[in-house]
């Protein structure tokens, strides 16, 4: 099985499609027990982002979205379990500025840790004040996003199905390469929860002050472009997930600017695809087949589908295809890892 090929601002889309379909912001057609999806009725959020080069930026975003799971209890009010956010900048057609985050495993107040609790994306494509060099899609998987409030205005016994309002506060922060970014933001809106039964809390550092507001209660949380065609994975053993399909590409730049790396996998876990947590990238010796320390990261997964993309710089495209081989694994919500795919390189 191979994956489309996708012209290079077409696979950017591929990229924002598993948050974008979480929160019913597309299009796309999907079945309606799927959506999780809410509005923002009041925005105040912001992001500073600085470059390599020395440059710096600082967006403000006028519209967001709310999605996410809820646990319902007779006997309580709902608590959050699952948060997406989808944060964006003046609308209009063709822009293209905007952040997305997931938080798995909410369980209070606290600092969620970036590719272990807590993923996301920034688009800065038509960010104001972003050069040519770094408009791109950057992976969030070094920092965290802090919660300090989540409130659900619900009753005890409310039950899946309805809008609730809700009240969202926090901050992300990420640095890694050279980007430095980070953002606040503070939304009033309402949410449609599905029902998360039994999740467990993700891995998260409580605040100091314990936060304020909330669902759920605080505590020292524990997470339960060069050749090729696409690559598919071995048979499953029933229980496991499954990569059954993946590759490796680089879009070119000329020669002062940035290049760009993306991954993308498919994937089916007989517990139901909505159980694979993450995706995670390895890089290796190609000699010796050895993990080596270069581009290893977390890939966000929804849906069937992981994706995720990397600014690289001053490495080139041809540095990655010649000195390394790249693989990847999934693991679903009950620590099931899949086999691991080798990768091979797109056109």
């Amino acid at each position: 099985m191979m994956l489309m090929q996708f012209p290079t601002h077409d696979r950017v889309w591929c990229a924002r499609r598993c948050f974008l379909l979480a929160l019913g912001l597309t299009s796309c057609v999907f079945s309606s027990d799927e959506k999780d999806r809410g509005s923002g009725d009041s925005v105040s959020a912001t992001m500073n982002v600085s470059f390599p080069d020395g440059s710096s930026t600082q967006v403000r975003f006028t519209r967001a979205a709310l999605g996410g799971t809820m646990e319902f209890d007779p006997d309580d009010r709902p608590e959050m379990r699952r948060v997406l956010l989808q944060l964006e900048s003046a609308a209009g057609e063709g822009v293209d500025c905007r952040i997305e985050l997931e938080v798995d495993g909410y369980c209070g107040a606290g600092s969620y840790p970036l590719g272990v609790s807590a993923v996301g994306i920034a688009t800065l494509f038509d960010c104001p004040g972003v050069s040519d060099d770094y408009e791109s899609v950057i992976n969030l998987s070094d920092g965290a996003v802090e919660l300090r409030r989540l409130a659900v205005d619900a009753e005890r016994g409310a039950t899946a199905g309805a809008a609730y309002p809700v009240e969202l506060q926090g901050s992300l922060s990420h640095s890694f390469d050279g980007i430095e970014l980070d953002a606040s933001f503070d939304i009033v809106g309402q949410i449609d929860g599905r029902d998360a039964e039994e999740q467990e809390c993700g891995e998260f550092t409580p605040l100091p002050d314990g936060g304020s507001g909330g669902s759920g209660s605080g505590g020292s949380g524990s997470g339960g472009s060069d050749s090729g065609g696409s690559g598919s994975g071995g048979s499953s053993d029933g229980s496991t997930p499954e990569i059954i399909a993946g590759d490796i590409a680089c879009q070119r730049g000329s020669d002062s600017s940035a290049e760009m790396i993306f991954v993308e996998l498919q994937y089916t876990d007989p517990q139901g695809d909505f159980t694979v947590e993450q995706g995670r990238l390895t890089a290796h010796d190609p000699e010796t087949s050895e993990p080596v320390d270069v581009l290893n990261d977390v890939l966000l997964c929804l849906d069937g589908q992981c994706v995720a993309s990397w600014i690289i710089n001053p490495l080139r495209c041809d540095d990655y295809r010649n000195s390394y081989e790249f693989s990847a694994t999934v693991t679903d919500e009950t620590g099931l890892e899949s086999e691991r795919l080798f990768l091979p390189w797109r056109d």
